[in-house]
């Protein structure tokens, strides 16, 4: 199983049931909307880019018929694999990422859909054009994604905070596990160095002929976090570590004891700000 697959059935849950609860329902209204937008028809080949686990892919199956087709397309081989084992209808498997789609023809698509995808994508504008080229004139492209630089704005940078909790109190401890987390996030830049008007942008930069965002967003300072051993396993994305996998590298055991020690009662004391901003898009050929 590869990262891609690892994450997407294990990892970004942690083991923690209330965690896959509340993300299953954040999908699936994800998917109904993206779907919708997709405007399937009975018969349609609908193209389902990124298709991870299958969401879109499997609801879209729903609604081509028998005389439709659904196309599940990822750069995880695992991912393909996994979906082949549910999948029933008239279905084609693709390992291929979504920058290059060569192995679809051009025009032979009626629907495209994605979801979180692009945050993973170096070159987005590739990966726009690729979707263009195998759309049919008159086809629809709809697709979320997170905006995820909103998310990252107004962090505090110059308080030692971590999970919400003032670490001022432990600064070695603090600044070790800050100075290991900063080095790993270069492998996460796909995932910030987009807003969503540039993404409009690459829609319409792509050659689409009406392009549509609902763009989404809030902050809420009352936010409280899920327990320290609710996120402990969690992984927010395939190229993130987990808590505990951070503070395993970071520290030693000694020093991860002081720290979970510490954090640990204090996280509800206080509620975070949480900055959230989703957009839906849709675009026709």
């Amino acid at each position: 199983m590869d990262k891609w697959a690892e994450w997407l059935l294990k990892k970004r849950f942690g083991g923690n049931e209330e965690i896959y609860k509340k993300t299953m329902e954040f999908m699936g209204a994800i998917r109904d909307r993206v779907l919708e937008a997709a405007e399937i028809k009975e018969g349609d080949t609908v193209l389902d880019v990124g298709c991870g686990d299958g969401l879109l892919a499997m609801g879209a199956l729903e609604k081509v018929g028998a005389n439709g087709k659904v196309i599940f397309s990822d750069v995880s081989e695992s991912c393909i694999e996994h979906c082949k084992q549910f999948a029933t209808g008239n279905c084609e498997f693709i390992v291929a990422g979504v920058e290059d789609l060569s192995a679809i023809p051009d025009a032979s698509v009626d629907a495209a859909v994605i979801r979180s995808v692009l945050i993973y994508v170096d070159d987005k504008e590739k990966a726009m054009s690729e979707i263009y080229r195998v759309l049919k004139p008159g086809g629809r492209f709809s697709f979320f994604e997170p905006i995820n630089s909103f998310s990252a704005q107004d962090k505090p940078t110059d308080k030692m905070t971590m999970l919400g909790v003032d670490l001022s109190h432990i600064p070695e401890i603090y600044h070790k596990i800050k100075a290991y987390k900063d080095s790993e996030r270069s492998v996460n830049t796909p995932m910030l160095d987009f807003d969503e008007r540039n993404l409009l942008t690459k829609v319409k930069d792509a050659g689409f002929a009406k392009v549509k965002m609902i763009y989404e967003a809030q902050i809420d300072s009352t936010y409280h976090q899920p327990p320290y051993d609710s996120i402990l396993h969690s992984v927010p994305n395939p190229n993130a570590m987990s808590l505990h996998e951070i503070l395993d590298k970071a520290l030693t055991a000694e020093e991860r004891s002081v720290f979970e020690d510490f954090v640990r009662p204090r996280m509800h004391l206080t509620p975070v700000t949480m900055r959230q901003a989703l957009a839906y898009v849709s675009a026709v050929k």
